[in-house]
């Protein structure tokens, strides 16, 4: 960075050597013009620079023309010394770029962006200073002249930021310039009174600070004075424009004004703005500088151009003014004062002033003045009095109005400023009354001030009209209605406390007989002066009796305002009185109130005339506002009035209070009074002094009884709610133990007997529970909180002990805190609360169902309780807050009451356990109730389970649905720990090893199904193998996993492997090593499958555990198998070993596997030795155990892999079974035939696809299950039907996977199984056990998914099958599996009905339809009818052929459902018939229409659709039947209703139609038309669009556009070199509206044949409940008929007919026109002629 050179103007001293180049800010100005000049000189001429030498010269450092400091300036020779420049001269690139940005740019962000710049720059410690001070003297300049006169704030506030960082930086720099220019000082400042808070609040964050830093260095005192003086002297807006920043400056102020008004009005606008913003700021500062430091103030003599503006057309400029003069008087500055200013303020200001916002300023400033000058007073009174008589212009009182009182203490006649101030008229409610304030204020000051005797004998009359001023305002606050905002209540408020305030005053005064005006007048103002008016408002008195009340401090007996108040008050009350009828307004009664508590009671009203007044009309009051019977208006309020006047007045009578409160009490209850409404007046009569010592008495205590047993109605009957007649029922309970207001008001007799009836028996069989008041027994508790003295022990635990059991917020709350604090009612209630529960849960096991419901309790109860006893327990830290008790304190430990209640044990416990979380916490609860977790837990577990021989009772445990599982899944199930699990395991399994048999046979069954249970949660079953491959990535080291060992049957030959390592290969890929047994090989990811595993819970330490539980379960195993115990409770324990537990790797001799095998080996050997001999005795028992073995689940799971662990080959074992029952014919007995199914039921998995043995096994399986299921029980789901079930699952499975066909034996065992669940299983409201536990919902499920399944359905349905499943659909359980079934057989298009005859209803009803047809229309009627009955089951036709006769208001939900779901499947039946051939459609639409079908269909519909009915309008839920299909949730009345209008409108359009048209109620009309419009037309147009876009529609070489958007559809069409074409628009409510059909843009063809077409096309569309399809499909056929030379029938303008699509045939002799024969036909009767249609002769035709 270069040094500045000598020739730079703005050189400091450097090294002792200095440069001074001072100049003028004229002389700058016009430098840079003549450089401008030169610049812009297009001439070429050059100007030589002649050097800034050229202006140096001496120059007066004048602050007004800008100059700069002289050269022989005292600092120049001690001192360096800079001198500010208009341009900046400096070297620094970047700051000759930021300089122009702050002074040419106008916009505000531009120049505080350059600012902010600017001031990092100053900041900056890496520049030199010498820069940094050349830079200041260019900004220095710049805000002197621009920078701070800114419009823009955030230029102005920014500026302060950049001199604070220079200040900060250079401050010697900062010094010199402020010593040469100390108007900067000045300038700066005056911004702390900026108008603009940003620049205020900166220069409190910047300037402030060097204010105080540099105070006594800085001439801040002289540069203010400069400055002031300098603004000030411009005195004209115009002038300081000149000044300051006009352009062109002009010589004179003349011609100044002259170029100002040369200004448009918006410049003269921003003139004057800126002139009062810029001498505002002015003023304010000098204001503040004299307020801080006047004491450094040097100035003498007057400064009459500080006060010049005290006469301004700114109002502001005034105000701030006015300020300034207050400050110097009150600063003792009065030399500074202009000689004429006083007179000037008095006779010019004060009368001129009219700004109501300088008002309140201009009078505290008077008040200024006089207090120093008090002999002005006579100048200022009469403007005064101008002023105050116009209320001050319309200034705030509150503003004005305190200083009016020391003004007027200064005159010496106050009459003419307090009349003045009553003649004023201010604006608004709020002011008026605070001027009356200021008015009482005033008038009784000058009343009450002090006067010499001298004075006061010719003062009485002036006394008198002061007092009238005083007496005017009084009768104008008492007179006003009061009817106000809040504001203007709150003033009225302060007027009334100056009132009383007053009339207090006066009164001790007149008293006192003191030397004031009041005493002058005082018989006058109390006789005569003031009273009240018989149209007082009596709230404004008690207001006035109220604030009195609160001010004085003694008695008022005597009170000199007595024989006001009194007159008022008597004629108040004898409105109200009995012969009236009428109660007082809220003003009489805080009126009545007010006088009795001021004046006493016995004073306003003597003794006897109280009683009076008590007993007759306060009493009538207290009846009438209290009473259920009353028809007056009732509320809180006026209770409180009652009562609080009753307090009052009772205060006087002593002794006999009592007496008279027994009196009223008995009358208010006597007439029904409502609690609700007595409580809060009791409230408040209990804050008045000891009136609780009156309150009790008999009659309180009979009463207070009573609504605490609940014996009497104490509630109204206006309409109040149950939860308010609680919360008053518990405020009077309350009341009346002092718990609000710690005195008890009823005895300790009614005590008793609320604990007696409102509290439980410590002992449950007691007869005695309570009355179960949760009410009563809340104030009970906070009883014993609030006194507990008052109860003995017993007391205090039957409350604890009830507050427990009926359990709610406040025992919580309330109870446990009580119990808290001690200690022994603690224990007592620990307890107490357990043996209830053990006692109680004895007798839920005990007692019958009504002694349940007597005893108020049941499990879920029970728990409850309970639950709610451990959290008490846990509140209450009687143990860890971590744990929960033992089993034993709720009666969960008795094993005996296990073994002989289980079902009550389980639903407490599960309940009881359903409230914890955390599965430890449950486990840790049985450890601490017993020896021994597992023990304990199997016995309890054994005694739930529900394993049974019978496969289906059992369903429920095979299902892990039983009470054991509950109760397993309830102590945490998954979340078990595995070590528990196992040690669980072994306990069962120890049980059952004991066990003796064949007598314990159950006991043993129900171990092995609880074990199974228990190991299917530690280790999930095997299943089948995932379809899923395994990716390589995934697999790592050590995963457990299937090795298929045979690609074809890889669920049979699988092992279980142990990944060694992981390998990669570039190109093979990864591949991985493998530990099979002991030896190890390497396999493909291709031969793994994911194997389920031990959980991970499982540690490694637990290894030991779980070969100790394989050998537990097979050593049970051998030692079953040894007893020869009943099947097939040995094959599920193999089943539980094989598939859930699994066997280790070990195989051969000595092996687990091989003990196994060996022994399934010899049961099926076995087996065959019996087939074999012909021996039945054994065989069902061996074949149910190898089943069982292999997988068929009955109180176990099933497995799907069927024991993949051990080998199995049935073809021996098939092939004797065969050879056996060909021997044995039909003499088999049902056990054997049933484990028969089961064995072929898990022989099917082993054989694979082995066609040898395949179709032998699948025969004998289908027909020994068909024989099976014709033994199922007629009354429900049975042992049969599960087994037949499984099977069925099994080999649909099979097929499903193997993709094998079954036959016919298959088809007729399916069938037979159809027909028992259709007409056997059971139905209801509750889930069938068939539906929860069974197969069943797995076969749905597979018929649902697998089209190969669904084929095979279908070739077993016959007519009688579909007859019993539309039966099955009006059963709720049954109607979903159903409606599968038959919407399969519909869409089939096969028709199962073709040689079933009508039913005598179809023959009754066809009579109907056809009576007085002629023969050839019933023959086509019955015709139509023959083809419907085809494919309809005749259940559907019985069925639809009632509803046109049926109203269907009372018909419930479950057979609105039913008919719906039949209707769907009607329609799937019409749409797909017609695609079997052009008949098929017409015969429907006929016979719908005659049987009214369709019009009851959609009335039905319309009546239940939600989308319609709803008011919100909600989009349907259901609009596609193959949702509804999937999901049996949707079988709603309000969702299958949409699905109907949808599928009705979208086949039978036509018929839709015309219902709309003819049938729909009229109220649904519009609805009906939105609902089409909104949902169903876009759903039915692509539809339409999808038909006639599908490869199959028919429409061969013709070509179809859809559009969607445009709902338009053309087709063209090429015939015989002629291109045909015809436009479809689709209304957006068709098809209730016509679609329109143009043909017109065919050229060639003859219009009329067009408009036949077009004729045609809208006639199928619109009348004839044709489709898309099928119009433009009929009208190319008849395009093809016409160009072979066939001409049209004449009747329906068509060559093919549009519902026979036959040719005319029927051609007349006469004109050889033909015609159809149905339309001949019609033309007959309809006409009644039997003529030709064109010729109109005779009919004579013939047959072609």
């Amino acid at each position: 960075m270069l040094h500045k050179t000598s020739r730079d103007p703005t050189c400091v001293l450097v090294h002792g050597c200095s440069t001074t180049m001072g100049f003028t800010i004229n002389d700058a100005e016009s430098m840079v013009k003549e450089k401008t000049k030169t610049r812009l000189d297009k001439g070429g001429s050059r100007v030589e620079f002649i050097g800034f030498g050229a202006f140096d010269g001496p120059s007066s450092p004048s602050a007004t023309d800008g100059g700069a400091a002289a050269a022989n300036s005292p600092f120049a020779s001690a001192h360096p010394v800079s001198s500010w420049t208009p341009v900046y001269y400096g070297s620094e690139s970047e700051i000759r770029l930021l300089f122009p940005r702050i002074s040419q740019k106008k916009d505000a962000i531009t120049k505080v962006k350059a600012l902010r710049e600017l001031a990092t720059y100053f900041c900056s410690d890496d520049i030199p200073k010498k820069l940094q001070a050349e830079t200041l003297a260019h900004f220095a300049w710049l805000y002197h002249h621009k920078l701070a006169y800114d419009v823009q704030p955030p230029v102005r506030a920014e500026s302060l930021s950049v001199w604070k960082a220079a200040a900060d930086r250079i401050p010697k720099a900062c010094k010199t310039f402020m010593e040469y220019y100390p108007e900067l000082c000045g300038m700066l400042y005056i911004a702390q009174c900026d108008s603009d808070a940003q620049v205020a609040l900166q220069y409190r964050n910047t300037i402030e600070t060097v204010y105080e830093r540099t105070r006594k260095d800085w001439p801040w005192q002289e540069g203010l004075m400069e400055y002031v003086h300098r603004i000030l002297s411009y005195g004209k807006p115009s002038v300081m424009h000149q000044a300051l920043f006009a352009k062109k400056k002009q010589p004179d102020e003349a011609s100044s004004s002259s170029l100002t008004q040369q200004l448009n009005e918006q410049q003269r606008d921003e003139i004057e703005e800126r002139f009062e913003r810029i001498v505002g700021m002015t003023l304010a500062a000098l204001d503040t500088y004299i307020g801080r430091d006047s004491s450094e103030l040097t100035l003498n003599e007057p400064q009459t151009i500080w006060f010049q503006t005290m006469t301004s057309s700114k109002p502001s400029l005034r105000f701030k003014t006015y300020q300034l003069l207050n400050t110097c008087i009150l600063k003792n500055l009065e030399q500074l004062l202009p000689i004429d200013l006083v007179t000037m303020l008095g006779r010019k200001v004060l009368l001129s002033e009219r700004e109501a916002s300088n008002i309140p300023t201009l009078l505290e400033t008077i008040l200024v003045v006089l207090s120093k000058q008090r002999q002005h007073t006579t100048l200022f009174q009469k403007p005064l009095q101008k002023m105050l008589s116009k209320a001050c212009y319309g200034a705030r009182v509150s503003a004005w109005g305190p200083t009016i009182l020391p003004l007027l203490s200064f005159f010496d006649n106050k009459l003419p400023l307090l009349q003045a101030l009553q003649d004023g008229r201010p604006l608004g409610a709020v002011d008026t009354w605070q001027l009356q304030e200021v008015i009482i204020e005033c008038s009784a000051f000058a009343l009450l001030q002090r006067t010499s005797n001298s004075e006061s004998n010719g003062k009485v009359e002036d006394a008198k009209m002061v007092c009238q001023v005083w007496l005017k305002a009084f009768y104008g606050t008492m007179l006003t209605p009061i009817s106000l905002s809040p504001a203007a209540q709150a003033a009225h408020g302060a007027v009334m406390q100056e009132l009383a305030k007053s009339l207090l005053r006066f009164e001790d005064a007149c008293m006192q007989q003191r030397d004031c005006d009041i005493s002058l007048v005082r018989d006058w103002f109390w006789a005569e002066g003031i009273r009240i008016e018989a149209n007082t408002d009596p709230i404004a008195v008690a207001a006035l009796l109220t604030a009195a009340r609160t001010l004085s401090k003694n008695s008022k007996e005597k009170s000199l305002l007595f024989p006001a108040i009194h007159p008022f008050f008597s004629s108040t009350l004898e409105k109200y009185r009995g012969s009236s009828g009428s109660v007082p307004s809220d003003g009489a009664y805080r009126m009545f109130t007010e006088a009795l508590q001021f004046f006493g009671p016995s004073t306003i009203l003597n003794n006897n005339t109280l009683e009076r007044f008590v007993m007759n009309d306060l009493l009538r009051w207290l009846v009438i506002h209290t009473s259920a019977l009353s028809t007056h208006d009732q509320n809180d309020r006026l209770v409180k009035y009652d009562f609080g006047l009753l307090a009052v007045s009772l205060e006087d009578f002593g002794a006999e209070a009592t007496k008279i409160w027994q009196s009223v009490l008995t009358e208010i209850v006597a007439a029904k009074c409502s609690l609700s409404l007595l409580v809060p007046g009791l409230e408040s009569l209990l804050k008045s002094k000891n009136t609780f010592e009156w309150i009790t008495c008999p009659i309180f205590d009979q009463f207070a009884q009573e609504v605490g047993l609940g014996v009497i109605e104490v509630d109204d009957t206006n309409g109040r709610k149950d939860k308010m007649k609680g919360a008053a029922n518990l405020s009077f309970l309350r009341m009346c133990l002092g718990i609000p207001c710690h005195h008890i008001l009823v005895s300790d007799k009614v005590l008793a007997v609320w604990i007696d009836r409102g509290c439980l028996s410590l002992n449950v069989s007691s007869a005695d529970q309570g009355v179960d008041s949760t009410i009563l027994l809340q104030v009970l508790v906070e009883l014993v909180a609030k006194h507990p003295v008052t109860l003995n022990e017993k007391d205090v635990d039957r409350i604890m002990l009830t507050s427990w059991y009926y359990g709610s917020d406040f025992f919580e709350n309330t109870a446990l805190s009580v119990l808290s604090q001690r200690p022994s009612a603690t224990q007592r209630f620990t307890k107490n609360a357990s043996n209830y529960l053990s006692q109680e849960l004895e007798a839920l096991c005990t007692c019958s169902e009504n002694d349940v419901l007597a005893l108020k309790c049941d499990p879920r109860r029970w728990s409850e309780h309970a639950w709610q006893f451990v959290t008490a327990c846990r509140l209450l830290s009687t143990m860890d807050a971590d744990t929960i008790p033992s089993l034993a304190l709720f009666g969960l430990a008795d094993l005996h009451l296990w073994k002989k209640y289980p079902v009550v044990l389980h639903d407490c416990a599960v309940l009881f356990f359903g409230g914890i979380t955390s599965s430890k916490e449950k486990i840790a609860l049985v450890e601490r109730s017993c020896d021994d977790a597992s023990i304990f837990l199997a016995t309890i577990l054994v005694s739930l389970s529900q394993a049974s021989a019978d496969a289906y009772e059992a369903m429920i445990v095979k299902a892990a649905k039983d009470r054991a599982c509950s109760f397993l899944s309830c102590l945490g199930g998954d979340d078990l720990e595995a070590e528990f699990l196992i040690k669980l395991a072994d306990a069962i399994l120890l049980r059952a090893s004991k066990i003796r048999l064949p007598e314990d046979v159950d006991a043993l069954r129900k171990n092995i199904a609880l074990a199974a249970q228990v190991l299917g949660i530690l280790f999930e079953p095997a299943g089948h193998l995932t379809d899923e491959k395994i990716q390589p990535e995934r697999v790592r080291e050590g995963m457990k996993l299937w090795y298929i060992t045979d690609v074809d049957q890889p669920d049979v030959h699988r092992s279980s492997v142990e990944v060694v390592k992981v390998h990669y290969d570039a190109q093979a890929g990864y591949y991985f090593s493998i530990k099979l047994g002991s030896q190890e090989r390497q396999t493909v990811a291709e031969r793994l499958r994911y194997k389920p595993s031990v959980p991970s819970t499982l540690k490694d330490d637990h290894t030991g555990m779980l070969e100790s539980l394989r050998n537990s379960l097979l050593q049970l195993i051998r030692s079953l198998f040894d007893l020869k115990t009943p099947a097939p409770l040995v094959g599920e324990l193999i089943n539980v070993l094989c598939n859930v537990v699994g066997l280790d790797n070990a195989r051969g001799i000595g092996s687990d596997h091989y003990a196994l095998v060996s022994l399934t080996a010899s049961i099926e050997a076995e087996i065959r030795t019996s087939l074999e001999q012909k021996r039945v005795d054994g065989l069902s028992s061996a074949l149910w155990t190898v089943a069982c073995a292999r997988g068929f689940g009955i109180n176990v799971p099933s497995t799907g892999s069927f024991s993949c662990t051990l080998p199995f080959d049935p073809k021996q074992t098939a092939t004797a079974l065969s050879r056996f029952y060909d021997g044995c014919g039909t003499d088999v007995p049902l056990a054997l035939d049933e484990a028969v199914v089961a064995w072929f039921s898990t022989a099917l998995r082993a054989v694979a696809n082995d066609e040898d043995v395949l179709p032998m096994i699948l025969d004998l399986l289908f027909s020994r299950a068909l024989i099976v299921a014709e033994q199922c029980n007629i009354s429900g789901f049975s042992h049969q039907d599960a087994i037949v079930t499984s099977a069925l699952l099994a080999a649909l499975e099979y097929a499903h996977r193997t993709n094998t066909n079954l036959d016919n034996s298959a088809a007729i065992a399916f069938r037979k199984w159809i027909c028992n669940f259709a007409m056997h299983w059971e139905s209801g409201t509750v889930a069938p056990t068939w539906i929860e536990y069974s197969d069943f919902p797995a076969i749905v499920k597979l018929v649902q998914e697998s089209v190969f399944i669904q084929e095979f359905v279908l070739r077993s349905f016959e007519s009688s099958t579909l007859e019993l499943l539309s039966a099955a659909l009006f059963c709720q359980r049954k109607r979903h599996f159903s409606f599968m079934l038959l919407q399969l057989a519909g869409r089939s298009g096969k028709p199962y009905f073709e040689d079933i005859p009508f039913t005598s209803e179809t023959l009754s009803h066809l009579q109907e339809w056809t009576h007085g047809f002629e023969p050839e229309e019933a023959e086509v009627v019955e015709e139509d009818v023959e083809i419907v009955s085809r494919w309809l089951p005749r259940r559907f036709m019985i069925e639809i052929e009632h509803w046109g006769a049926e109203i269907f208001e009372d018909t419930d939900d479950q057979t609105t459902v039913a008919r719906l779901l039949m209707w769907i499947c009607v329609l799937l039946h019409v749409d797909v018939c017609s695609l079997k051939g052009f008949r098929f459609r017409p015969a429907f639409l006929s016979y719908l229409s005659e049987s009214g079908a369709v019009y009851a269909a959609l009335n039905l519909a319309v009546l239940n659709d939600e989308a319609i009915n709803n008011d919100s309008k909600i989009a349907p839920a259901l609009l596609d039947v193959d949702v509804l299909l999937l999901d049996p949730t949707l079988f709603q009345v309000t969702k299958l209703a949409s699905l109907v209008l949808l599928q009705t409108i979208d086949v039978l359009p036509s018929l839709s139609r015309k219902w709309y048209d003819e049938s729909c109620p009229k109220v649904y009309i519009s609805d009906v038309q939105s609902f089409v419009e909104r949902y169903v037309a876009p759903e039915l147009l692509q539809r339409e669009l999808n038909r006639v876009r599908a490869r199959d529609s028919g429409f061969g070489t013709m070509e179809v556009i859809a559009n969607s958007s445009t709902r338009e559809v053309k087709a063209v069409y090429t015939q015989d070199d002629f291109t045909l074409s015809v436009l479809i628009t689709l209304p957006a409510a068709f098809p209730f509206r016509s679609a329109e059909v143009d043909c017109s843009k065919t050229i060639g063809v003859p219009a009329d044949r067009l408009k036949r077409w077009s004729l045609q096309i809208r006639t199928m569309l619109n009348n004839q409940g044709g489709t898309l399809q099928d119009a433009l499909k009929l009208w190319k056929d008849n395009v093809d008929k016409e160009f072979e030379g066939v001409e049209p029938c004449p009747v329906c303008y068509s060559v093919l007919h549009a519902k026979t699509h036959k040719l005319p045939t029927l051609k007349c002799k006469i004109c050889s026109n033909r015609f159809h024969f149905d339309c001949l036909n019609q033309w007959f009767r309809s006409s009644g002629k039997n003529q030709c249609v064109l010729c109109q002769q005779p009919w004579q035709g013939t047959h072609v």
